[in-house]
């Protein structure tokens, strides 16, 4: 009974994740404006907004203009559902409020991830809403002395942070903003700020391994080529949430060459 409660959430979630994926990068209302389908500008009936079940039997087209419906809609729900069942299998040992935690930062990475992959830009915003939420998390797990996987709030957290940042900085120095944005810059500032020194560095490789599979399998295809730009916050984005989830099996992982 847990498992499909949450799920429901996740889906729904999922559903409301789309929605600021859409909108944020246009500069739209995520919460006071009606959803239109993107193609005719139609406003979409809420009997056609249910997750995954309305765009299967609309068989993924507008009900008014028959277009095509996006795959990312019902992909992104789906992803929101397995995380959220996820996050209650694994992390839900540690508490409630680590649990929801994970939850937040999930769905924020998630977030940035897609958002960067569609329109190469990660929004200052949602950097601002995860430093803020996991300052604040942080201060509260010292409080109440939370154990937790993913360390706690100290004046380490912003050593890591800028060792994450750093190498990212020179490289969007270096290219002059062509081979690395500012925005992984943030991105990774915070990645380091949330999970530590080592947890962030394993982030940002595991980022960069993903990065240069996704290259290598595109120049085979000759979908791109030497010059082609790839959105690196959606790598480090994919690369925070499977951190989130497998974060304690990476770092004994890492320790075993250490010891």
């Amino acid at each position: 009974m847990v498992y499909a409660v949450l799920g429901v959430l996740g889906l729904i979630f999922g559903s409301f994740s789309n929605s600021v994926i859409y909108r944020l990068p246009r500069s739209l209302s995520f919460v006071r404006g009606k959803s239109k389908c993107p193609k005719c500008g139609t406003e979409i009936k809420w009997y056609d907004l249910v997750p995954i079940v309305s765009i299967v039997l609309l068989r993924f087209r507008c009900r008014q203009c028959r277009q095509r419906i996006s795959l990312t809609y019902p992909v992104v729900e789906l992803l929101s559902a397995v995380g959220w069942l996820l996050s209650y299998f694994i992390l839900s040992d540690y508490g409630f409020t680590v649990w929801l935690y994970s939850i937040f930062l999930f769905q924020i990475f998630l977030i940035i991830a897609a958002i960067d992959f569609f329109n190469y830009v990660i929004p200052d915003s949602l950097i601002i809403i995860l430093f803020a939420i996991s300052a604040a998390f942080g201060i509260l797990a010292r409080l109440s002395h939370t154990a937790g996987p993913f360390g706690q709030l100290s004046l380490y957290s912003l050593l890591a942070a800028a060792v994450m940042a750093a190498p990212l900085l020179a490289a969007w120095l270096v290219t002059r903003g062509k081979g690395i944005g500012l925005g992984d810059v943030k991105l990774a500032a915070v990645a380091g700020f949330i999970f530590g020194v080592l947890g962030g560095l394993i982030t940002l490789y595991l980022a960069f391994i993903l990065g240069a599979v996704a290259s290598i399998v595109l120049l085979i295809f000759r979908k791109a080529n030497l010059k082609t730009r790839l959105p690196f916050g959606s790598f480090l984005g994919v690369a925070a949430i499977a951190y989130i989830f497998l974060g304690v099996v990476l770092r004994d992982f890492v320790s075993l060459f250490f010891r």
